[in-house]
């Protein structure tokens, strides 16, 4: 079965019931078998034995089915595309390929070859497509039209190359009349044994047009009579053995991606893909995990090579070792029955079968490899430099068509997630993001948490990756939106014009309104790379500086724990501990001990008064008062004091109506009340949150996964507007001495708090209730119970606050497949 990276999986249309209750249990069935991965093409055939007496169950996926009733009922299923086989051409008797298949055209009408309901972007509808021909798509005979189709700017993409009804001696009762064959060298001297390879390389490949009906019979001598669903997934280059696929098919097929179908070459005689190569794992003998199981293994051949194996639904799945995200391994998360594979540091979720991510904070997703036993051992198939990489570039090439336009303002996590799912999802539309900052998409996490000031280390994509994607990054701020004529202005004077807008521009920090934070130097605020540089500056190379940070929060804790080596800092709070507002003053203590190894201060319970001047030199801070009448002495001072909705564009504007915090209220989907086609995501989104607790209540949460995650829903609403939101649990890291790693949110706070492990240690897991609800989730050092508890609140099964407190470990509880929120 496994020839050259081409799938082979069967399945079949139930014969009776309804067509609603057929598409789903088809799609079911389709999706169980691919193991998640997309289905390029599909052929669809069900008789009964020598009898030649029809299910029905063909007919209703075939023309009037295909427009009338299955597609537009098949529910969407994530992985799975759908192809109708059918494709007719009115009136039958033109149809130059009917008699290429007489035997399906016999009983069924024309069909001329495999429609792709996913990629007939040129149709307004799903299903069969009347009067064209997919099979004349790839004839050399209708090449001009794909020239004048390139010429004109409208080329098409189509990406199914072939399709195979087991027309072998074995299994299905028909057979290749080897001697009626086209006269070709490499199918002349072919024998009955050879007619399946002879048949797919010598016609259906090159010449799939020429196949015609003298060059089948039909033989009766056989205890079935059925020609099987056969479904080739050619672009994710894998293979899938199923009982029922046996032997049906050995061919040896060049590799290909996604095909573009292009009239100047042949498209199906040069291999389009680099070969995959066969290697060993070293110390395994057999796939013997269980399902829920994964197990990190070593490639031979390969340095420091290594992949991942996971069992899901009975499937071992071979895929990236590490995280895309800051490379964790992977083999310390979660593993969850549906097979979504959720990081351990920052909750960067994958699927197991596409290796696509799921979550954020992830761009790239996992390669994926063919797995399998041959000879007592184990084998991948991949190319070195992806092990090594241990990821994949995300699919965003495109050229950008057609009359819609989506303007994004922001240029942040929000802003980044949005662009790029917006391409992956299949969006062919102009994007343009707005960003008033003057680089491209950061990772800001980096900015407070590492003080990272070179842009090449913290920038997500490079400006060619926007290119290739066809994102136009442009650099201005915006000044104002006019929602009625669906414009955008900026500062410089451009106009933009939009038919869709994502509005993503975070947060501002807040400033202190108190003598001397106007006027003096070195005071800085910390958002951006300029910030950044800046501050570093002040510091200089030699260090050795006072610095004050104002500010117990992330941010300020963060800064405090990346300047303390060989500065003297000092951190000014409000609370009696660090972060006591959001993890209370218990846990909060564990942090200031922490940092405080480092030798940074802590000035808790204070209030600031005054910034004083240097006196050397009278325009640069030299102190900062405290209300106490404290002095504390500053080169330089950070304020980390939060921020708030970065929406000064709209406060003018009639047509909005802005919360008192200034951020935008959305529904599920992140769009904005009140405005059509508008979205707002991130630090300005106000949105209803159905996590534990939150019984959807509307909350505004300022963390980089959840704006990310707002990002990819917006991109899903605007490229698939049926498909529901997808559910989310807002995930944060921190450094402040070691990994903090948090889940969930409190919009009407938390009275309750369970310590399990060694907080004396700053080994510990927090559980913070509302009642006996468990609502948010903090850890230090004990991995993967932030990641554990997040998919339990997703499904609704996490331990009460009660259990936990007797002991109970979420790391033991058993994941349901239900996701409930």
């Amino acid at each position: 079965m496994s020839k050259n990276g081409i799938e082979v999986i069967t399945t079949h249309v139930p014969a009776s019931s309804s067509i609603e209750e057929r598409a789903a249990k088809l799609s079911l069935d389709i999706e169980s078998k691919a193991g998640g991965k997309s289905v390029n093409i599909i052929a669809i055939y069900e008789a009964l034995g020598r009898l030649r007496i029809q299910t029905g169950a063909f007919r209703q996926l075939t023309r009037r089915y295909m427009n009338e009733d299955f597609n537009p009922n098949t529910p969407d299923r994530e992985g799975v595309r759908y192809f109708s086989y059918g494709a007719s051409v009115e009136p039958a008797v033109y149809s130059a390929f009917r008699q290429s298949h007489r035997i399906v055209s016999g009983e069924e009408g024309a069909n001329d070859g495999l429609v792709s309901v996913a990629s007939s972007k040129w149709g307004d509808y799903k299903g069969t497509l009347v009067n064209v021909s997919h099979l004349d798509l790839i004839n050399w005979t209708n090449r001009l039209r794909w020239i004048a189709w390139e010429m004109t700017g409208n080329k098409r993409n189509f990406n199914a190359i072939a399709f195979y009804l087991d027309i072998g001696a074995t299994d299905t009762g028909f057979m290749v009349n080897h001697s009626q064959i086209h006269d070709t060298p490499d199918v002349r001297d072919s024998k009955p044994g050879d007619n399946k390879q002879a048949l797919l390389e010598g016609h259906m490949i090159r010449r799939p047009w020429r196949l015609g009906a003298s060059h089948v019979e039909r033989r009766h001598n056989e205890s079935t009579s059925r020609i099987r669903c056969i479904i080739l997934s050619l672009a994710d280059q894998r293979i899938m053995d199923t009982s029922r696929a046996k032997d049906m098919l050995e061919v040896d097929l060049p590799m290909r991606d996604t095909i573009d179908v292009v009239p100047r070459q042949s498209a199906f005689t040069t291999s389009l893909a680099i070969m995959a190569q066969e290697y060993k794992i070293k110390g395994l003998s057999a796939l013997d995990l269980k399902n829920g199981e994964k197990r990190e293994v070593e490639v031979e051949g390969i340095e420091n090579g290594k992949v991942l194996l996971a069992k899901v639904g009975n499937i071992t799945h071979a895929m990236s070792s590490n995280c895309t995200h800051y490379r964790a391994p992977l083999k310390l998360g979660v593993l969850t029955p549906e097979g979504r594979l959720t990081c351990a540091w920052h909750g960067a979720c994958f699927n197991v079968g596409t290796g696509d991510v799921e979550d954020a904070p992830a761009l790239d997703p996992l390669a994926k490899f063919e797995v399998y036993e041959k000879s007592g051992a184990v084998y991948i198939k991949g190319e070195e430099a992806t092990i090594k990489a241990s990821r994949r570039n995300p699919d965003v090439k495109c050229k950008a068509q057609g009359q819609e336009k989506i303007v994004v303002v922001g240029g942040g996590s929000g802003a980044m997630g949005a662009v790029q799912a917006l391409r992956e999802q299949g969006f062919k539309g102009d994007i343009t993001m707005v960003s008033k900052e003057p680089n491209l998409p950061i990772d800001r996490t980096k900015l407070s948490k590492a003080l990272i000031a070179d842009k090449s280390k913290v920038e997500w994509r490079s400006q060619e990756w926007f290119d290739t994607a066809s994102i136009s990054t442009v650099s201005d701020e915006v000044s104002a939106i006019d929602f009625k004529s669906r414009s955008i202005s900026t500062k410089s004077g451009k106009s933009l014009p939009y038919t869709k807008l994502i509005l993503a521009s975070g947060g501002t920090p807040k400033a202190l309104p108190l003598p001397g934070f106007k006027d003096l130097s070195n005071i800085f605020l910390l958002r951006t790379l300029p910030d950044v540089q800046a501050i570093l500056g002040a510091v200089g190379e030699e260090k050795g500086k006072n610095v004050v940070i104002i500010g117990s929060s992330f941010i300020g804790m963060e800064v405090a724990n990346a300047l303390s080596s060989n500065n003297t800092v000092t951190v000014v709070g409000m609370e009696s501990a660090p972060l006591e507002r959001v993890m209370g003053s218990e846990v909060g203590k564990i942090f200031q001990k922490l940092i405080s190894k480092n030798g940074v201060k802590f000035h808790m319970e204070a209030s600031v008064d005054s910034a004083q001047p240097s006196k050397d030199d009278k325009s640069k801070v030299g102190s900062v008062s405290l209300k106490d009448g404290t002095n504390l002495p500053a080169d330089l001072v950070i304020l980390g004091i939060g921020v708030y909705p970065a929406t000064e564009y709209l406060q003018d504007n009639s047509a909005i109506q802005l919360e008192k915090d200034g951020s935008l209220r959305t529904n599920e989907s992140f769009q904005v009340e009140g405005l059509s086609d508008v979205y707002a995501i991130g630090d300005i989104a106000t949105y209803p949150y159905h996590g534990p607790g939150g019984n959807g209540s509307l909350t505004r949460i300022e963390h980089w996964n959840v704006a990310q995650n707002a990002g990819r829903s917006a991109a899903a609403s605007i490229a698939k507007p049926s498909v529901a939101p997808k559910p989310f649990i807002p995930v944060f890291w921190s450094a402040m001495g070691s990994q903090l790693r948090y889940c969930g949110n409190t919009p009407h706070g938390w009275d309750d708090l369970v310590l399990q492990g060694q907080p004396d240690e700053a080994k510990f897991a927090a559980f913070y209730g509302k009642g006996d609800t468990v609502v948010a989730v903090a850890s230090m050092q004990m991995d993967p119970v932030m990641s554990q508890s997040a998919e339990l609140m997703r499904r609704g099964n996490m331990p009460s606050m009660s259990e936990l407190r007797k002991g109970q470990s979420v790391l033991e509880v058993v994941l349901p497949q239900e996701i409930k929120i």
